[in-house]
């Protein structure tokens, strides 16, 4: 099937886009997309697995996600309401109703609610936050054995041991299983065991304390 992401026009328009073109946002998402099929046979027995992504903003990786692996259910995390609103037309607009959606609001606030707390196999990130939040906040809603997938800033592996702090990410009960950096930096994660019920925090306590 072919796919033509002519909403990546309108997101960049709407300045939805970092700094890097069109093209290099659109190559990232393929690849977080690359990273998701190949673990994606761990959850042979989940009819539907859900993916959660933090802070999609002007569609990436979650809207290409959504448009390219179409045996799993995509829920679109964002907090600004203009980009959700852009969000929500662009899944009506490539006939995604059924298989995602847009929640309008804060990542660490789903993580709360019961509806949504540790409820999906997937949880992407691509610049959401600073690591330690990221962390944090995914955890919230990422199921015990299923998987975390963050965009790493470039800089190489040797880096991987100061952005991501091990015992603290077992403090929010996940494990680092890989670092990837080529065709881009990625790091993935695994939830080993249940969360805390104070994780996540709320978001002021998460900004002025983060845990690493």
């Amino acid at each position: 099937m072919e796919h033509s992401f002519d909403w990546i026009r309108e997101s960049q328009r709407l300045g939805f886009l970092g700094p890097s073109a069109p093209d290099v946002h659109l190559e990232q998402a393929f690849f977080f997309c690359d990273v998701i099929k190949n673990i994606l046979p761990s959850f042979k027995d989940v009819l539907s697995p859900l993916l959660f992504d933090l802070g999609t903003g002007g569609g990436f990786p979650g809207l290409v996600i959504a448009e390219m692996l179409n045996s799993i259910n995509v829920v679109l995390v964002e907090s600004m309401a203009k980009r959700a609103a852009f969000l929500d037309k662009c899944v009506r607009s490539e006939s995604l109703g059924e298989r995602c959606k847009v929640l309008n609001g804060r990542a660490e606030v789903y993580g709360r609610m019961r509806e949504f707390r540790e409820s999906a196999q997937f949880v992407t990130a691509k610049a959401f936050a600073r690591a330690a939040i990221t962390a944090e906040c995914a955890s919230g809603l990422v199921a015990v054995g299923g998987f975390i997938v963050v965009s790493d800033p470039p800089g190489g592996l040797q880096s991987m041991s100061t952005r991501w702090k091990d015992v603290a990410l077992e403090g929010l009960a996940l494990e680092r299983v890989e670092s990837l950096k080529s065709p881009f930096a990625i790091t993935i994660f695994k939830k080993i065991k249940h969360l805390e019920e104070k994780y996540p925090r709320e978001t002021q306590k998460m900004l002025k304390h983060p845990l690493f």
